[in-house]
């Protein structure tokens, strides 16, 4: 009974994790990719009779093709499910079901994806671990930043590490016995992320270099049972792509237009104003100093690497885990684009490792506080993630600032350009927004003198300000909005004379917003960094506007206000 005790607990806590605040943000659309699949779940429809083939062309065509249909499906039927129970079958989906819908999925997958992270590591472990390191392990497996983010957002990063991972784990049983059920997992999970995100052909390799490798150590009597398993691999991933994403081949040429942009946006051929921070960064440095520390926390990224380069390299299957994180992490890398999803689906082999040399670490010491000492350092940068979503959205409470502090009637001016511009109503409030003289600015298009003479217009007449997050500043300026730090050392790949260069009006902007003759003060600066509180009481915060944009701008971008001084 006390078995099943510790279980259920372990169970409950991902559970927690996973869909505490999942309803953060809505109704309003917060994430851009999240926004897209949801409207294409509220498109989806289907002719009563489809028998012409421009009518199996239209029949559930999401009409949106950056991502496979595989998760706009899911969300569908989840929908048409809970109309069904309902008694509302046959009703329009609204935005807010599809979203949920969406972040439900991410939520469930993302405990699969503990489990999963579990029995890679039990196959690579020595041995039975204890009830209480089983449950130690479990902490740590459960609390990532990575995991817990993603499980909120209604995109197919959380599918795409657990589709790896599963390719990893059956890849690590193939090299054991040769057995046609971890062939058809691979195919299966291969097809469906290939169908999902094209970049995961990239999945393949590994499987691929296992299956030579095997048939290299093979007698020829052998050959004829490894021709048959490629071949099933190859099936079963053709037929689970077709099953998933049907529409990327019914509908190729739409597939292939989106193909088409989304390539030369990640590749840097096609530059577009929300890539700008990736201007001059390096490969590799990049992803260690603004990616690594925020989604793992910087006590897990350094167990990782120490588990990478010193855990034995002789042993057979830690080397399938490392190559299954190199032959992912060198060509995403090397990208121009390098958004954090990017590189999502070796995040969790990265966990892996980390409790591998964590284990090690653990056995050599015999003290129970530094044992309770080590496991706190380890796991404080995932709990203090959740607060996140434990509190309302820092928008809601920009907003609540804003009506309280700036009258009503007032010409605020605010960037455009981010995923919605603020104030807003908030949810479940009965406080009413008042009328402001609203104007939202296009920065990134300030690229003349008559734009920027009308800029300066608009800030004089302008009684406060709104930055709403770090996507302008911190990639076309080296000015510090807050005047505590240089944001060259904020974000050190930036060269400040080119971007004073290439972007002269932006910085004069801000120069004028907030230098030493400005009429503007910073008036609010509010924050929702991970961090711990007792009673109110703030024990430890993780500033993480240094991150790579993405990480934060969505769920938790830190808003400035600024007022004009009377």
């Amino acid at each position: 009974m006390q078995k099943y005790f510790g279980v259920i607990l372990i169970l409950l806590l991902i559970l927690y994790t996973r869909f505490i605040g999942l309803n953060w943000g809505l109704p309003y659309p917060m994430h851009p990719d999240e926004r897209n699949m949801a409207e294409a779940i509220t498109q989806l429809k289907c002719p009563s009779s489809p028998t012409s083939f421009m009518s199996v062309r239209e029949c559930m065509n999401p009409h949106f093709y950056a991502y496979g249909q595989a998760p706009l499906y899911t969300g569908y039927a989840l929908v048409q499910g809970l109309h069904y129970f309902a008694g509302t079958l046959g009703a329009s989906i609204s935005f807010e079901e599809a979203t949920m819908s969406l972040r439900v999925q991410s939520a469930l997958l993302s405990m699969v994806l503990v489990g999963m992270m579990w029995k890679t590591f039990m196959l690579l472990y020595p041995g039975k671990p204890r009830p209480v390191f089983s449950a130690v392990l479990m902490l740590i497996l459960t609390l990532q930043p990575y995991a817990i983010q993603f499980a909120h957002f209604g995109t197919t990063e959380t599918a795409l590490m657990l589709l790896y991972m599963s390719i990893i784990y059956a890849c690590l049983r193939l090299i054991r016995s040769l057995d046609g059920k971890w062939i058809l997992l691979i195919g299966a999970a291969t097809g469906v992320a290939v169908g999902i995100k094209t970049s995961s052909l990239l999945f393949t390799a590994l499987p691929v270099f296992v299956l030579i490798n095997t048939v290299l150590r093979q007698s020829k009597k052998h050959i004829r049972q490894y021709a048959q398993s490629v071949l099933l691999l190859i099936l079963s991933a053709v037929l689970f792509m077709l099953i998933t994403s049907p529409h990327s081949i019914i509908n190729f040429s739409d597939f292939l237009q989106s193909m088409k942009y989304e390539i030369p946006v990640g590749q840097g051929a096609l530059k577009v104003f929300y890539t700008r921070q990736f201007e001059g960064t390096i490969p590799i440095i990049f992803q260690f100093t603004h990616i690594f520390p925020y989604t793992h926390g910087l006590p897990v990224l350094l167990l990782f690497i120490a588990g990478f380069l010193w855990l034995p390299w002789k042993d057979k299957q830690l080397n399938i885990l490392r190559l299954s994180w190199l032959i992912f992490f060198i060509p995403t890398a090397f990208l121009y684009t390098k958004w954090t999803r990017f590189i999502a689906p070796i995040m969790p082999v990265m966990t892996v490792f980390a409790t591998l040399i964590f284990t090690q670490i653990w056995e050599k010491i015999s003290s129970l506080p530094l044992r309770i000492a080590l496991l706190t350092v380890v796991i404080l940068p995932g709990v203090a993630y959740l607060s996140i979503y434990q509190h309302p959205d820092v928008r809601f409470e920009a907003s609540r600032v804003i009506t309280n502090t700036i009258p009503s009637g007032s010409h605020i001016l605010e960037e455009a350009g981010n995923v919605i511009n603020i104030p807003i109503p908030i949810p479940d409030s009965l406080q009413p927004l008042p009328y402001y003289n609203f104007e939202a600015f296009d920065l990134y298009n300030l690229d003349s003198a008559i734009k920027m003479r009308a800029l300066d217009s608009s800030l004089q007449e302008a009684n406060a300000v709104i930055i709403p997050s770090r996507r302008i500043f911190a990639d076309h300026t080296c000015i510090d909005p807050d005047g505590s730090t240089s944001i060259s050392q904020l974000l050190p790949f930036q060269n400040c004379g080119k971007l004073l260069k290439d972007y002269p009006y932006i910085n004069q902007y801000y120069q004028r917003l907030i230098g030493p003759e400005s009429s503007y003060i910073q008036t609010a600066l509010i924050t929702s960094y991970p961090r711990i509180e007792l009673f109110g009481i703030k024990l430890v915060e993780f500033p993480d506007e240094r991150a790579e944009e993405t990480w934060t701008v969505f769920d938790h971008p830190v808003v400035r206000i600024y007022e004009k001084v009377q």
